[in-house]
């Protein structure tokens, strides 16, 4: 199922002055829900840049707030702060965030530095704040220049349902076709097939607690026959119960025919970027 993002943005560049402060939107009644966001506190001074399912919605600097309708639905809210580009070409404080979505609703999200008094060693937080101790906070926040216009809008993202009986493991491929190729590889747990994963495809499985090994291949009439490094990549993985992994495929294009691959578990920041940036592989088998 691919996965349709429609939006409409006015301003993303470095273009930061604070608009007038926060006036409320009516109460969505149309189905669709608005989202606030706002970054109260800063201890870099670097501008802020949020997106939805991997969609720029804007960006802001300390002490101003944005919003933006969504459709229900699971989106992954991400940020990341960043220097002026005519400055410093630096980026940092990567921050993921799931949202499930509903129908004439109102989020308010909140990205900050937090640091104790006097110190210059702090934490950045994203987080969902209840609506009261949101309105204390948003009040007194000027708008953000870039501004967003049009609705996020989408299928709702395929997310798993932790089980407490059972693993869960993400699968999935963030790098783009190499070489002009787009051929989906199969994945094998045990010995047991369980999807065939596209370029930028996410998948995930339901699997009893215990030691596997993971297998990514190509297909043996698909297999680029001019290219060695695509070989078959396998990883062992010791599951528990309760819990959830993330396994990733990817292949780093270094030259024409000079590509690496790559079959490893990562961690679930890493892993939530480039899912948000992927799309649902229908017809894996779940349980």
């Amino acid at each position: 199922m691919k996965k349709f993002i429609a939006i409409v943005i006015l301003c993303l560049t470095a273009c930061t002055a604070p608009g007038p402060k926060f006036t409320s939107l009516p109460p969505p009644s149309d189905g669709n829900s608005i989202l606030y966001f706002m970054k109260t506190k800063s201890m870099t001074g670097l501008d802020t840049i949020f997106t939805l399912d991997g969609t720029s919605i804007g960006r802001i600097d300390a002490d101003q707030y944005s919003w933006v309708k969504v459709q229900p639905g699971t989106y992954v809210m991400r940020t990341e702060d960043e220097a002026s580009p005519y400055i410093l070409k630096m980026k940092v404080n990567k921050l993921n965030l799931q949202i499930e979505i509903e129908p004439n609703k109102e989020y308010y999200i909140e990205r900050l530095d937090d640091a104790a008094a006097g110190s210059r060693q702090y934490n950045a937080i994203l987080r969902v704040l209840p609506k009261n101790i949101a309105m204390n906070r948003i009040s007194n926040l000027n708008m953000s220049a870039s501004q967003a216009s049009g609705i996020v809008s989408g299928a709702p993202r395929v997310m798993p349902k932790p089980q407490k009986d059972k693993a869960t493991v993400f699968l999935y491929r963030s790098s783009k076709k190499s070489s002009g190729i787009d051929l989906d590889i199969v994945i094998t747990a045990n010995g047991k097939e369980i999807c065939s994963l596209g370029s930028q495809m996410y998948a995930f499985k339901y699997l009893n607690e215990g030691e596997y090994t993971m297998r990514a291949t190509w297909p043996a009439l698909e297999k680029p026959l001019f290219d060695s490094q695509y070989k078959e990549k396998a990883i062992n993985i010791n599951l528990a119960k309760g819990k959830t992994y993330y396994v990733n495929y990817k292949a780093i294009q270094h030259g024409l025919y000079d590509i690496e691959t790559s079959f490893a578990e990562e961690g679930e920041e890493m892993a939530m970027a480039s899912i948000a940036r992927s799309s649902y592989q229908e017809g894996c088998r779940i349980d």
